[in-house]
């Protein structure tokens, strides 16, 4: 059967892997955990990355996981692509691991 544990354990793997990427601004385990369990009315969404280029955010009221990027109007490097692939492959999976855990919760 699955529980909260499971997810949480599994979301705990997927936020070590984006911060061996070196990323800036992912956000803790403990910190995810702790906006995921507070009301959506105090806390519409879940941050797990935000820096000053991308933030990566589960919006608690569409139960959907959100990439957004600052980086308008500026020339893209090869740094940032990178970042924003990473990103891109895991971001499905954290959506789904939070929706879990919000549902089990």
């Amino acid at each position: 059967m699955l529980t909260t544990e499971f997810f949480v354990s599994k979301l705990k793997e997927e936020v070590e892997y984006l911060k061996g990427t070196g990323l800036q601004g992912v956000r803790s385990l403990e910190d995810i955990q702790e906006q995921i369990g507070e009301s959506e009315m105090f806390t519409p969404e879940v941050v797990v990355i935000r820096n000053n280029q991308v933030e990566l955010v589960f919006v608690k009221k569409t139960q959907e996981i959100e990439f957004r990027t600052t980086y308008s109007n500026q020339l893209i490097d090869r740094e940032y692509m990178n970042m924003v692939l990473r990103i891109s492959q895991i971001q499905a999976a954290l959506g789904s691991l939070i929706k879990s855990i919000i549902h089990f919760s």
